[in-house]
Order: structure tokens, then C-alpha cells, then sequence
């Protein structure tokens, strides 16, 4: 997610690809630790940016699919509506805390934009400040 030292994020993601694809993947990069932190947010904020960022990247009737990291929860359903995904599975690929997958299905042309992120964020932080610190 860092390119030359700078991190991709909702208000660049455009300038790192420039088209919208059938299917995005990740693979072992959402986990709860600290490779995806940088020095203004926590891995909580990274990974759920990153999920808005692929979703962004994702066409209409496209998929994504996530396998490997901690923040594939099913308590995050209504959150993956708000991107414009609806949850199609949810798995356990192996034991071990960072062994979920999640295939999601893009339904409709809605980005998100990093204000928009920024405020549920803030609102999820408000009634859960442990997980979203």
C-alpha cells in the first residue's frame, strides 16, 4: 500500500489506477497489527480505508474478495453496504484469528469519498473506541 513512501489512500487511490476492474483481491493484508499503520492512523483505519479504496476500484456487478485478515468480519455487513458491496460469503479458510474470507459483490457505481469515510469512521469509533482506535 506505500509507493516511494507515500501511502495509498482514498484522496490519491485515482492516481494509482486509473480504471475499475470485474474483480479485487487482498491476501494477507489485513491484519490487526502493524503493517498497514502509518504515523497519523491506526491499522483499524488503514484496513477499513482499504476496503473503501478497493471497492472504489471495483466496476458495478463486480466482485472482491479478501482472504487472510482480522477485519473481514460479518459485524462489518452494514459497512460493506455503505461502500456499495453486499456480503455474498463469508468464511473461515483455516483455523487461527486472521483465516476469514469474504467475497463481496459490487452493486452500484457509488464511491466513497476519503470526508465521507472520515465521518463513519468517526462514528464507529464513538460506539466501539477499542476496536476503532
Amino acid at each position: 500500500a506505500k509507493d516511494n513512501g507515500g501511502i495509498l489512500s482514498l484522496q490519491n487511490f485515482g492516481s494509482k489506477a486509473g480504471k475499475k476492474f470485474d474483480i479485487t483481491f487482498s491476501n494477507s493484508l489485513l491484519h490487526d497489527g502493524t503493517s498497514i499503520e502509518d504515523e497519523k492512523h491506526s491499522n483499524s483505519y488503514r484496513a477499513m480505508e482499504i476496503y473503501a479504496i478497493l471497492s472504489n476500484l471495483t466496476k458495478k456487478e463486480g466482485y472482491s474478495v479478501h482472504c487472510h485478515g482480522a477485519y473481514i468480519s460479518s459485524l462489518h455487513e452494514t459497512y460493506f453496504q455503505f461502500l456499495g458491496f453486499k456480503v455474498i460469503d463469508y468464511f473461515r479458510v483455516a483455523d487461527g484469528s486472521y483465516n476469514f474470507g469474504i467475497i463481496l459483490k459490487k452493486m452500484n457505481n457509488k464511491e466513497i469519498t476519503g470526508e465521507e469515510f472520515n465521518y463513519l469512521y468517526t462514528e464507529m469509533k464513538k460506539r466501539n473506541p477499542i476496536r476503532y482506535r
